[in-house]
């Protein structure tokens, strides 16, 4: 049977939220340390685990605190993650059927679940916490010596009373939600990231690798993509007209500038320019230093944002 698409469903997302979601990526250096970080977590799980484990991203949420806690289930499985460069804590909410066949795999057991949701006895604590731990630590090895991306790991919380004292009730907090697959079974790994911490990455100040390495890599990722068409043109000043003046406009009419960069000498213009790349805010403020009968040179001075 097929359902009809009806747009005015899609979910909304205000522009604060985009940002607060785009610093997700920017605990890393915008190297390939992003690229690498995927791969060196499953080669860390499937070292310990097998190569039975598989898992992707299902979902991307930002709801109130309170309002998840509500959902957690009785004695919820969740552990404390600090970061050594922010104050605030990112939290990993893991499923009790995963926790329980991790813990049983490590410990050379079975694939049985538990029979009740209950807190982990303190050995089965140290054998999910080693796991973090390994995990964590190859994170650490590729992340460098930036501080900004290192994890540690701080507690399990068991208590949803608890819970409510690592971030506000009300401040809204991000879910990544992680679909796993162990030993032919499935579960989910929640990632949850409060906003006061997302705010505080989004305050950090960027280059967190050496300007060197960003921009090699940056120039990487742009040859992957061979060629794009875009446009680009440059605004030589601005001029205000009426649209019955616009109606009356013919070939060959002069238009002057009420405000221009520009000054002319002889024949050739000099000044400033500002270049724009397609439809994206922002403008490229630059500096004629030559021309032909086809062509200007400019000479970059600064990008402005908008």
């Amino acid at each position: 049977m097929t359902r009809p698409f009806k747009l005015d469903r899609i979910k909304k997302v205000s522009k604060n939220e985009l940002e607060l979601t785009r610093a997700l990526y920017e605990f890393f250096p915008a190297t390939d340390v992003r690229e690498k970080v995927g791969i060196v977590i499953r080669k860390s799980l499937m070292k310990h685990l097998g190569q039975e484990i598989r898992y992707f991203l299902s979902d991307i949420e930002q709801v109130p605190f309170n309002e998840l806690i509500v959902k957690l289930p009785q004695s919820p499985v969740v552990v404390s993650l600090g970061l050594a460069s922010v104050g605030q804590k990112a939290l990993i909410h893991i499923d009790h059927h995963v926790a329980n066949l991790v813990i049983n795999k490590l410990l050379g057991g079975g694939e049985t679940t538990m029979s009740d949701l209950r807190p982990l006895t303190e050995t089965e604590q140290g054998v999910v916490q080693y796991l973090i731990l390994q995990v964590l630590s190859e994170v650490y090895k590729i992340s460098g010596s930036e501080p900004r991306s290192h994890f540690r790991f701080e507690k399990f919380v068991f208590d949803p009373a608890e819970l409510q004292k690592l971030a506000g009730g009300r401040e809204k907090v991000t879910i990544m939600t992680m679909e796993v697959s162990l030993f032919d079974q499935s579960g989910y790994v929640r990632l949850i990231f409060p906003h006061s911490l997302l705010k505080e990455i989004v305050a950090l100040p960027k280059g967190v690798a050496p300007v060197g390495k960003e921009k090699d890599y940056f120039v990487r990722q742009l040859a992957r993509w061979g060629f794009f068409k875009t446009s680009v043109w440059a605004e030589a000043g601005q001029s205000m007209l009426s649209p019955l003046e616009i109606k009356d406009l013919e070939a060959g009419d002069v238009i002057l500038f009420d405000e221009s960069d520009l000054t002319l000498k002889g024949k050739k213009a000099k000044g400033e320019v500002k270049i724009h790349i397609g439809e994206a805010p922002g403008r490229i403020v630059s500096t004629l230093t030559g021309e032909t009968e086809k062509a200007v040179k400019c000479k970059l001075k600064r990008v402005v944002k908008e």
